[in-house]
């Protein structure tokens, strides 16, 4: 299933005293596999075992990997960047944290990922993701 893959992003900050419109798109035209239309992950093991990105999604390697679409479904949900093998971690420790309704669009340098590792802050927080890389 390859095809191209495009981004866009649109932020638009108001009632700081400046407005900031930015309304970016990229596209990449390498060959791109994706991870499935989002999967709904409930974090069962949230505080003791964290959940690796690469065994989410398994057919891209992280060589090949490009980039991870992330949203928090339920709860808190806790990300370490370029990170393999962390048991668990918790606010203090995470580089990102989602509550609710926040998502993002996290790109990966395929030369230096070791690895995203998520956690959460119950055992009944979810999230949705996806991932994508290089045919």
């Amino acid at each position: 299933m390859a095809g191209a893959l495009k981004v866009r992003t649109i932020v638009k900050l108001t009632g700081l005293g400046q407005e900031i419109d930015i309304d970016e798109e990229k596209t990449m035209t390498n060959p791109v596999e994706h991870g499935g239309s989002g999967k709904y992950i409930v974090h069962a093991t949230a505080g003791t075992f964290a959940i690796q990105v690469s065994d989410l999604f398994p057919q891209i390697t992280l060589a090949k990997m490009y980039g991870v679409y992330i949203k928090a479904e339920v709860g808190t949900i806790y990300v370490l960047l370029n990170t393999a093998g962390v048991v668990s971690f918790d606010s203090t420790t995470a580089e990102l944290v989602y509550n609710v309704g926040e998502s993002d669009w996290l790109p990966i340098n395929p030369d230096n990922n070791a690895g995203i590792t998520i956690d959460a802050s119950a055992v009944t927080d979810a999230f949705t993701i996806t991932a994508v890389g290089s045919a």
